[in-house]
């Protein structure tokens, strides 16, 4: 049960993180689809050609799995990948691939992941792979004992090097950047975690960067951190603390950067674009969700993805696309048509599985 647990943990979290609830089960894997979802967008066909990979999560029992494949477009249909399944392993309480040679890991603060470099499927987050798709990192939990450990892989050998990091209590993988392996300890409600620490991964050694709190994520050597600004503070909520503000903190230097503000307004990062930049949401009373806006430059109101309320999660940057999951389908925004939702599927409010965009649509 602990495994069923912390899968379904991970889950909440995710979704806490982005400001949705967990989205439904997809039943059927071609468009159309089903009876439409309040507030839907109506299904769009794409004028280009390509497979974009998809991880398609479902959970039953102690036990959770993914069965990815690739939607192919403009006809946006489903194909699972037969090298694509990854499972749950309940005694180690991580994940690994069907396919051999056999990769282990836990997804953390996302989904798996297709490494076109490859190319092959691996059982982690884009933000857990390095940029050429050679390694990636995972942390895990000792079952008896309070002892955390970080995993460093080789892809193309399935080989991993082990480290004790101890020292950061409830460690979980943030990025997996040129200098390093970037931690952070997740919140216990979850939202925003705290601090940022840097593991080599040649010789395990840890060093702590920065002590802060509200760190939405990292990137490329930047913590991304929520702030309140208390001239027009947002409404509070039930559980953690909310930011009005978006600072992007260099965590060599210190230097900080207010990258986006909102006066009485909730915010939280979505992701980021394939060249870094930060995807935001706005919300507020009275309709909760508000805006999801692409922030390119600090102190710019940026470029209006979506505003309409209806809850996504996301995105995966592809060039100038952004691909976003929905409770009924995959979403696509581009600067020419803005969004529009590209493939459905039927919604399950009973179940938490769903598709999730996965890598590059190629």
């Amino acid at each position: 049960m602990k495994l069923r647990a912390a899968a379904l943990a991970l889950l909440m979290v995710t979704c806490t993180q982005l400001g949705v609830s967990p989205m439904a089960s997809p039943k059927s894997a071609s468009s159309p689809a089903g009876p439409p979802v309040a507030g839907d967008l109506p299904l769009t066909k794409v004028d280009f050609s390509c497979h974009l990979p998809v991880s398609k999560y479902s959970g039953g029992g102690d036990f959770a799995s993914y069965s990815n494949g690739f939607i192919a477009f403009p006809a946006a249909t489903f194909s699972p990948d037969p090298n694509g399944g990854i499972h749950s392993r309940y005694l180690e309480q991580d994940f690994a691939t069907d396919a051999a040679p056999v990769l282990h890991g836990t997804p953390q603060g996302g989904s798996p992941s297709y490494d076109l470099a490859q190319p092959r499927w691996v059982p982690v987050s884009s933000a857990q792979l390095t940029a050429d798709g050679g390694s990636y990192a995972y942390t895990t939990f000792s079952r008896n004992s309070s002892q955390i450990l970080a995993h460093v892989v080789n892809v193309r050998s399935a080989t991993e090097k082990i480290f004790d990091v101890s020292q950061v209590d409830r460690a979980q993988v943030a990025d997996f950047g040129t200098t390093g392996v970037y931690l952070i300890v997740p919140s216990a409600l979850g939202g925003a975690g705290e601090g940022v620490w840097l593991l080599n991964p040649a010789s395990g050694a840890v060093d702590r960067l920065r002590a802060m709190q509200q760190v939405m994520a990292v990137r490329d050597g930047y913590a991304w951190v929520g702030r309140i600004d208390p001239r027009n503070p947002p409404p509070q909520q039930a559980e953690g603390t909310v930011a009005n503000t978006i600072v992007r903190l260099d965590l060599q230097s210190g230097t900080e950067t207010t990258w986006y503000y909102r006066s009485g307004a909730i915010l939280w990062l979505y992701g980021f674009d394939s060249r870094g930049k930060p995807v935001i949401g706005v919300g507020g009373p009275p309709n909760g969700v508000g805006e999801i806006r692409l922030v390119e430059q600090p102190g710019s109101q940026g470029v209006q993805v979506y505003s309409g309320g209806f809850p996504l999660s996301g995105p995966r940057g592809d060039g100038d696309r952004l691909w976003f999951s929905g409770a009924a389908g995959i979403y696509l925004y581009t600067p020419a048509h803005g969004l529009r939702k590209v493939f459905a599927f039927t919604a399950d409010a009973n179940s938490a599985d769903r598709f999730e965009p996965a890598g590059f649509c190629r």
